[in-house]
């Protein structure tokens, strides 16, 4: 086990470090590499900064990487994550008792992929993950030796969550969230090459290392101000990056709370990704058949129902999918309902612009996966939600709660 430490370790910067320079050309490169959304990239700078030095905080916030469906760059995230931050251990697949272990021994930043594979069901990984947050209460106790003897291990460290949806909330509510996308057709972003951007990305973790040793006291004793708007939970997550980023320079202490409020109010749905993609699709049918550039909701629940070759009338017990449902699978994609003005008054409904993003970033490729998955027992609950009838004019106050509480 020695050896994975010694591969891992950082060496220090040989010179003064500056934290604007440092932060800019973490938060460049980044961008260079994953099409992310607003304030991600600066977020994700100040985090891999905050691995090298979360040992002067009381709290550790997990980085929560997730999306509504594959090919979003989460791999790819993880890779240049795992140049950047302090002594990164990868792992697709881990048992709980390697965790507390591989921390009690060598000490690492844990980053975790394809975590929606077996940690949504693991309680056991669940509450070792959630120890872990806070400093003093980072320990697990396991009866240790042929004697059993009682023993402490650390829980403690940074810690890297990739994952499909999302794990339990209780992860959630300790971690500070990236949710990604799928890059547009149209978008220029870089092919990231590892043996080309090695030796870049080992200079920023060797910059980062050195400005946090060089400012690791006043870290310990920073009490950054808190924004308004930031719930408790999320107020401890960010105060760390706060820190750093009040450390760094004015531009990027102002920065840092704008990213915690736009990022915390992200409230993405799990495990849903396949059912979306195929409601997008259909959709996406629908609206190719209208001549307007909107339509109501009643019109869309109508023909999704009406679609001889989709899932949706066998929701709810064979009464079929709600509007409701439609309205909660959409929202991860930034698309939620409103009132809009048709030839015969105003109705609740969709334009059709409110599509676009998601159609490229999600329909570019074949649709026989998702079809697949349309009996899969991971939808039974879903499609059996409390039925909700389509109403003749889907009132307003009904909708506007609807997208507020899903």
């Amino acid at each position: 086990m020695s050896d994975i430490k010694d591969n891992n370790k950082i060496e220090l910067w040989p010179e003064t470090v500056d934290g604007t320079m440092l932060f800019n050309e973490l938060t460049k490169t980044f961008k260079q590499y994953l099409a992310l959304q607003p304030y991600q990239a600066e977020t994700l700078a100040l985090w891999s900064i905050f691995s090298h030095c979360f040992d002067a905080s009381n709290i550790a916030p997990k980085l929560l990487i997730h999306s509504p469906e594959k090919r979003c760059g989460k791999s790819t995230l993880l890779e240049v994550l795992s140049e950047l931050v302090w002594q990164p251990l990868l792992a697709s697949n881990i048992t709980s008792a390697v965790i507390f272990r591989i921390i009690e021994s060598q000490g690492c930043t844990l980053m975790i992929d394809e975590a929606d594979t077996f940690i949504k069901n693991n309680a056991e990984m669940t509450g070792i993950i959630n120890s872990g947050h806070r400093k003093k209460t980072a320990i697990v106790w396991r009866c240790n030796g042929d004697d059993h003897t009682p023993k402490s291990f650390s829980s403690w460290a940074p810690t890297v969550i990739a994952m499909i949806g999302e794990p339990q909330d209780t992860i959630v509510d300790r971690s500070i969230k990236i949710t990604m996308r799928r890059k547009r057709t149209d978008e220029e972003i870089a092919r990231f090459i590892h043996h080309k951007a090695e030796a870049k990305l080992k200079e920023l973790a060797q910059k980062s290392a050195r400005w946090c040793k060089d400012h690791f006291d006043d870290l310990c004793s920073a009490d950054p101000q808190i924004p308004a708007g930031l719930h408790d939970r999320a107020s401890d997550n960010w105060r760390p990056l706060f820190a750093i980023a009040d450390l760094i320079d004015p531009e990027c202490s102002e920065l840092s709370r704008v990213a915690a409020i736009e990022l915390s109010q992200q409230k993405e749905e799990d495990n849903t990704a396949s059912v979306s993609t195929l409601l997008l699709t259909h959709i996406q049918e629908i609206l190719e058949t209208e001549t307007e550039d909107k339509i109501r909701t009643k019109d869309l629940m109508i023909a999704l129902l009406g679609l001889e070759d989709g899932p949706w009338l066998d929701w709810n017990h064979g009464r079929g999918i709600s509007f409701h449902q439609v309205a909660r699978f959409l929202k991860p994609f930034g698309i939620s309902p409103k009132q809009l003005r048709f030839k015969h008054g105003t109705a609740r409904g969709y334009e059709q612009s409110q599509f676009k993003d998601a159609f490229a970033r999600y329909l570019s490729g074949t649709t026989e996966q998702v079809e697949q998955s349309q009996n899969s027992v991971d939808l039974e609950e879903l499609m059996n939600l409390p039925y909700q009838p389509i109403p003749d004019n889907v009132p307003t106050e009904s909708m506007e709660q609807v997208t507020e509480t899903q």
